[in-house]
C-alpha cells in the first residue's frame, strides 16, 4: 500500500513539473486553447476513442488464445467482459496489477483444474504486450533518429529503450533457451520437494510452453503489433484534432515510445510519465508543448473513460451474480 501511494505521489509530482515547465515556457496559457480547438473537431475525438477500444478488444482476443493454449476455452464475450473489468481496477485501484488480480480471481472460480496455469495466462498476456512495445519503441524511433539524436532528452530515452530491448532479448534467450527446470538440478529438486517449488515450476512451464509454441507465438505477436498500431491510430486522431502535423513516421516514432514510457509501472496508469515523455519526444519533432500535453491528456482521459465502461460492466456482472435464480 505504501508503494502504491508512493507511485501516485510520483505521478502527481511529474504532472506538477510538467505544469511548471508549461508555465515557465509560456505554453500553459495555450493549453485551454488547444483543448478547445480539439473539441471543435469532435468526430476525430470519437475516432480516437474508438481506436483505444480496439486496443482493449485485441488484447482480450490475445488473452483468449493464450487461455486456449492452457486447455481452457473461455468464450470471447466472457474474456472481453473480464478484460474490461480488469481495466477498471487497473485504473482506479492503487497498484499496478490490481485488475490482473481481479481477473485471476474470476477465472480461478470458473475452473477446477490447472488454476496456476490459467492465472499465469493473465501475466503471459501482459508480457506479450510489454515485449512487443519494448521492441517497437526503439526501432520506430530510428525512423526519426536525426531529430531524436539531436535532442538531449530524446537521445537519453532512445539509449535507455535500446538498452532495455537488448537486455530483454538476452534475458529471453537465457530463460527460455531451454527448460531450466530440467537442466538445473537445484530447480529440479525444488520443483519436486516443495509446494512453492511446484507452483514456480508450473508457472515457468506455462511461460515456456507459450514461448515455444510457434503458432501461438505468431498469433500473439501479430495481435500485440495490432494492439500497439491501434494505439498509434488513436493518438493520430487526437493529434489531428489538436492540430499536430507529424506524418506517419512521426506518429509511429513518437507514440510507440510514449506508450512504452507509460507502460513502465512507476506511476498508476502511466500518469505523469506519459506527459513527460510526450513533452520530450514530441518536442524533439517540433510540436509545441501545449499541443503535446493536450494529446497526452486526451489519451489518458480516453483510458479513464474506457475504464469507467469497465466499471459499469463490473457493476452489471456483480448484480447478475447476486440476483436470485428462480
Amino acid at each position: 500500500r505504501l508503494a502504491a501511494i508512493a507511485q501516485l505521489l510520483l505521478g502527481l509530482a511529474l504532472l506538477a513539473l510538467v505544469a511548471r515547465h508549461l508555465d515557465r515556457s509560456g505554453e500553459l496559457q495555450h493549453l485551454g486553447a488547444a483543448f478547445q480547438s480539439a473539441l471543435i473537431r469532435w468526430p476525430l475525438l470519437l475516432l480516437g476513442f474508438a481506436g483505444f477500444g480496439v486496443c482493449l478488444f485485441v488484447c482480450a482476443l490475445r488473452w483468449q488464445i493464450i487461455l486456449r493454449a492452457q486447455q481452457f476455452d473461455l468464450p470471447f464475450r466472457r474474456t472481453t467482459t473480464l478484460y474490461l473489468i480488469g481495466q477498471f481496477f487497473n485504473a482506479f485501484m492503487l497498484g499496478a496489477t490490481g485488475g490482473d488480480l481481479v481477473k485471476a480471481l474470476y477465472v480461478a472460480r470458473e475452473t477446477h483444474h490447472q488454476k496456476t496455469e490459467i492465472v499465469t495466462s493473465i501475466f503471459i498476456e501482459r508480457a506479450f504486450g510489454l515485449l512487443a512495445i519494448i521492441a517497437l519503441a526503439p526501432l520506430s524511433m530510428l525512423l526519426r533518429r536525426a531529430e531524436f539524436w539531436n535532442h538531449p532528452g530524446a537521445r537519453v530515452m532512445l539509449l535507455i529503450f535500446a538498452g532495455l530491448l537488448l537486455t530483454t532479448v538476452v534475458g529471453l534467450l537465457v530463460i527460455f533457451g531451454g527448460n531450466r527446470f530440467e537442466q538445473l538440478p537445484f530447480l529440479r529438486r525444488l520443483g519436486k520437494s516443495h509446494r512453492i517449488g511446484d507452483i514456480i515450476r508450473r508457472v515457468y512451464d506455462a511461460f515456456h510452453m507459450t514461448m515455444r509454441h510457434r503458432g501461438l507465438l505468431t498469433r500473439a505477436i501479430l495481435l500485440s503489433a495490432l494492439n500497439h498500431l491501434a494505439f498509434v491510430a488513436s493518438a493520430c486522431a487526437f493529434g489531428h484534432a489538436a492540430g499536430l502535423s507529424l506524418g506517419v513516421t512521426g506518429y509511429l516514432a513518437a507514440f510507440f515510445a510514449i506508450n512504452l514510457a507509460s507502460a513502465i509501472p512507476i506511476t498508476p496508469s502511466g500518469i505523469g510519465t506519459r506527459e513527460t515523455a510526450a513533452l520530450v519526444l514530441l518536442g524533439a519533432l517540433g510540436v509545441p508543448d501545449a499541443q503535446a500535453v493536450t494529446v497526452s491528456l486526451m489519451l489518458y482521459g480516453t483510458l479513464l473513460a474506457w475504464s469507467l465502461i469497465g466499471g459499469i460492466v463490473y457493476g452489471i456482472t456483480a448484480f447478475r451474480s447476486q440476483k436470485p435464480r428462480s
